[in-house]
């Protein structure tokens, strides 16, 4: 059985899928957080165990989306069955992610439970990240992607997203050209508009020459709202959470996700240099020899379009709630959304930089 919500957490299930050793749980508290999730709700587990176990007193419970539109959002890309998929098999696959304690998904997608670890003790600055949490982050990242670098076993992996899985990625795009009118209203730039239509336009190449592209093992939504990080006192630790469409792509498209999220423009430019050099250093330590700066900023300039189709799709699944968290946190949603992508394809001329674009 699969818990849908609060009421469905009870003392036996968790006796049930619960590693305890020779203890076993007998008390059990579980509440909606205050923050929701984009893609499915989380609650606060608070346990009581008899006997003795290394397990904590306190987890965070992952679970199906109540919200029709959110859940089919999530069912639409299987995004529930990948991250349990992804817990089970890989652990933390040498990224720092949150204890996992029970993860399961139905067969056909539509419902997940996932029993994590309470990182709460840390800071999660959502769009509101500085230089010394992106870097925190991409020197997690160049030895993550060097371990995976061009590794076979993944592509065994069907619940991993292909780096050029039709299915997936002609979803993506006929996703997005739906929401595009919506984007037009939501400060689309004309260059982002005529980007995006160039990219959609062009899917199968675009296919084509990501499969011939060096492969890892990315997050595919690598940004700050989706990690933890020490807080200013020491506490907490950093973390890499939502797990929900793990790829095998350039390990350049984490590193565009982060500092295209991560960074204003301003600081990007003063910065992005030196941190793709030291992200190649980290590939060179790990064992990655032929790969340099030429491909990385291809590869990252091919993940700045998949963020263009993510942040056009998200005009249509989630805009309001986007507004209001950006604005809270003093920033300008429209930047974020658009503006940062408008100077990158400005500064690189993305048509002719991409064979696949012109």
């Amino acid at each position: 059985m699969i818990p849908k919500g609060p009421e469905d957490f009870d003392i036996a299930w968790f006796n049930d899928v619960l590693e305890l050793g020779g203890a076993e749980v007998i008390g059990a508290h579980v509440e909606y957080l205050t923050t929701p999730g984009q893609t499915a709700d989380v609650a606060s587990v608070d346990l009581t165990y008899r006997g003795d176990t290394d397990l904590p007193n306190r987890m965070i419970a992952k679970f199906t989306a109540k919200a029709e539109a959110t859940r089919g959002v999530a069912v639409a890309f299987d995004l529930y069955r990948r991250e349990a998929k992804f817990y089970a098999e890989f652990g933390d696959g040498g990224m720092p992610v949150p204890a996992c304690y029970h993860s399961s998904a139905s067969a056909d997608g539509q419902e997940v439970v996932l029993l994590l670890e309470d990182l709460s003790a840390g800071v999660s600055p959502s769009w509101a990240s500085t230089l010394d949490q992106v870097e925190t982050a991409l020197c997690a990242a160049g030895p993550f992607h060097a371990r995976w670098w061009n590794n076979p076993e993944l592509l065994s992996k069907s619940f991993l997203v292909g780096r050029s899985d039709p299915v997936f990625f002609n979803a993506v795009a006929s996703n997005a050209k739906a929401s595009l009118p919506l984007a037009l209203d939501n400060a689309m730039t004309p260059l982002c508009e005529d980007v995006l239509r160039h990219w959609l336009d062009r899917v199968p190449q675009f296919l084509e020459w990501v499969d011939s592209r060096p492969y890892a093992l990315v997050h595919g939504d690598f940004h700050p709202k989706q990690m933890f990080f020490p807080n200013e006192l020491g506490g907490g630790r950093f973390a890499v959470i939502d797990w929900q469409f793990p790829m095998v792509a350039p390990g350049a498209w984490d590193v565009a996700r982060i500092m295209l999220a991560g960074l204003s423009t301003d600081t990007r430019q003063e910065n992005e240099e030196r941190l793709m050099e030291n992200y190649l250093e980290d590939l060179r330590e790990g064992g990655v020899g032929e790969y340099g700066i030429h491909e990385l900023r291809q590869d990252a300039l091919t993940g700045h379009l998949i963020s263009l189709a993510i942040h056009t799709i998200a005009c249509a699944t989630e805009i309001d709630r986007l507004k209001l968290e950006i604005t809270d946190l003093g920033l300008d949603w429209k930047d974020i959304l658009f503006g940062r992508l408008d100077v990158i394809f400005s500064e690189t001329n993305t048509m002719d930089q991409l064979s696949y674009m012109r």
